[in-house]
């Protein structure tokens, strides 16, 4: 018997598909002229030096990836197993040898790999910051997986909700409010406990905020 049908199949599926490929070049091309667009006129306004301009390309392309992915993941897995119930194929699935996690792991597969190859094609162009300077390899790596960690947060909040409520537009809705409060809710919380007082900020619930961890990172 196969491991993880599903998953085997979905991912057969989307490589087979043109927009799988075009996406990930229209995702690196758009990431190269951001960054290009940041690095021509700081370079010839002689705004900093080398290392500056490539800390401010870093710190854009980072939070313009940053919502962009977990919007994204929301997106693509608020509705994946509630069209499933109501275009009646769940039940179908389910009467043969399939599981749950088989059903939930194929949906996880095909809408995050997505994702994830299309953030895997900003990650070199991210990567140039270090010829410039002001970037470390520590850095880096910190950022990609605060990303990453993200990505899998609203992937598996999507597909909770998805698996709760059977109307489209109520899956979306409850499923960015959810990532809402995660990411933004849980830092709120910490700064009204901490008198809105930033330097006594102590990150209590923010700890479960990807948002937190990309500004410790």
């Amino acid at each position: 018997m196969t491991f993880l049908p599903i998953v085997e199949r979905e991912l057969r599926v989307a490589a087979r598909q043109p927009g799988t490929y075009w996406g990930r070049f229209a995702v690196a091309a758009i990431a190269l002229g951001v960054a290009w667009l940041t690095y021509l006129p700081a370079s010839m306004g002689g705004r900093g030096g080398r290392s500056q301009v490539g800390l401010e390309i870093f710190q854009i392309l980072q939070w313009c990836a940053f919502p962009l992915v977990t919007l994204l993941g929301v997106l693509l897995t608020a509705d994946a197993l509630s069209k499933e119930m109501r275009e009646g194929m769940l039940g179908l699935l389910f009467l043969t040898d399939l599981r749950g996690r088989d059903v939930v792991l194929g949906k996880l597969a095909i809408h995050g790999t997505r994702i994830l190859w299309g953030w895997l094609a900003v990650v070199p162009v991210i990567g140039l910051t270090l010829l410039l300077g002001g970037v470390t390899g520590s850095g880096l790596l910190r950022m990609m997986f605060v990303v990453g960690n993200s990505l899998f947060l609203s992937l598996a909040v999507g597909l909770l909700v998805s698996s709760l409520c059977r109307d489209g537009f109520k899956a979306v809705f409850a499923s960015g409010l959810l990532i809402v409060l995660l990411h933004l809710g849980t830092l709120l919380a910490d700064w009204c406990w901490a008198g809105r007082d930033t330097p006594t900020f102590v990150a209590w619930c923010s700890l479960a905020s990807p948002s937190q961890l990309l500004f410790a990172a």
